[in-house]
C-alpha cells in the first residue's frame, strides 16, 4: 500500500505550502525574538572587546559588557531576518579580521595623505552633513523599536536631534567660524579622510564648508526636534573611498601622534 502524502492532513494549508511549513525552522540563526521583531546577537569574534565599536553598513554597533552585539533587526519575518543576521554576522567577522591582520603588520612610519583641494573639502563636507543626519535618523528609528520591543527606555541611546542645539555652537562670526573649525577640527578630519583618503594638518580658509556644513547640520537637528520633517540628502555623487574601518586603522594605529589641533 502506497505511503500516504503528508499534505493528505488535516490543515488549512495544501500541497507544497503545507509541505513548506512543515520545513521552516523554529529558530533563525544569530537572532533572538523580543516581542514580534527579530533582533541580530552574535556573541563577537576576537579581537573585539565589550566597549569596541564595529561599523556593520549603516550599523554603529556596540560590543555589550556580556560580549554580544545586539541591535533591532526591525522585521517580523524570519526570512529576512535570517537573511540579514547572516550579512550582519558575515559583516562582524570582516570587521575583526582587519583588525587582526591590521595588529599582525609590522609597524611603519605613517605615510602622509597630500593635501586635499577645495573640491574635495566641499566634497567630503556635503559627505559629513548627509551621513550625521543619516546616522541621527537610524538612531532614531533603532531606539523606538527597542522600546516597542521592551528595552529598557532609561538605557536607549537618544538621537542626537535630542542633544545638539545652536546655543553649543559658537557665533556665526570670523572668529565663531574659526573657533568652530578648531574646535571641531578632528571631527572633520576624519570625515575628510574617510571621503577622499586625504586629511589636513592645520586650521586653513580652505575648511569653511565643513564648518558651513556643520551648522547647517545642528540647525536640521532642531527642526527635526520640533517635529519637523527634514529629509536625508543623499550621498554626493563620488563614492566614498574609505571605509570607516580604514579610519580606524589609520587613526588609532598609524596616526602620527603629534597631530593635534590647537584651540
Amino acid at each position: 500500500m502506497a505511503r500516504k502524502s503528508d499534505n493528505d492532513r488535516v490543515s488549512r494549508l495544501k500541497g507544497v505550502a503545507q509541505t513548506v511549513a512543515q520545513m521552516e525552522p523554529d529558530n533563525v540563526p544569530y537572532t533572538e525574538r523580543k516581542g514580534s521583531v527579530y533582533w541580530f546577537r552574535r556573541r563577537a569574534p576576537e579581537p573585539l572587546k565589550p566597549g569596541s565599536m564595529a561599523f556593520l553598513d549603516s550599523i554603529e554597533a556596540k560590543v555589550g559588557k556580556n560580549g554580544y552585539v545586539r541591535f533591532s533587526l526591525r522585521t517580523s519575518d524570519h526570512r529576512e531576518a535570517a537573511r540579514e543576521a547572516r550579512k550582519y554576522a558575515h559583516l562582524l567577522d570582516q570587521a575583526a579580521e582587519r583588525i587582526r591582520e591590521v595588529r599582525a603588520k609590522p609597524s611603519s612610519p605613517p605615510q602622509l595623505p597630500s593635501h586635499p583641494t577645495r573640491e574635495e573639502i566641499q566634497f567630503a563636507a556635503e559627505a559629513m552633513y548627509a551621513q550625521l543626519l543619516s546616522a541621527d535618523e537610524n538612531m532614531a528609528e533603532r531606539g523606538v523599536a527597542s522600546v516597542l520591543a521592551g528595552e529598557d527606555g532609561d538605557e536607549i541611546r537618544e538621537p542626537d536631534r535630542f542633544v545638539w542645539s545652536s546655543a553649543d555652537l559658537p557665533p556665526p562670526s570670523t572668529l565663531g567660524q574659526v573657533e568652530l573649525l578648531k574646535k571641531f577640527g578632528n571631527v572633520f578630519s576624519f570625515f575628510l579622510f574617510t571621503t577622499t583618503g586625504k586629511t589636513i594638518h592645520e586650521v586653513t580658509p580652505d575648511l569653511l564648508p565643513f564648518a558651513d556644513a556643520f551648522r547647517r547640520y545642528v540647525a536640521a537637528l532642531e527642526r527635526r526636534k520640533a517635529a519637523e520633517i527634514v529629509p536625508t540628502p543623499s550621498m554626493p555623487a563620488a563614492g566614498s573611498a574609505w571605509t570607516w574601518d580604514d579610519a580606524f586603522n589609520y587613526y588609532v594605529v598609524s596616526f602620527p601622534r603629534n597631530f593635534v589641533f590647537q584651540g
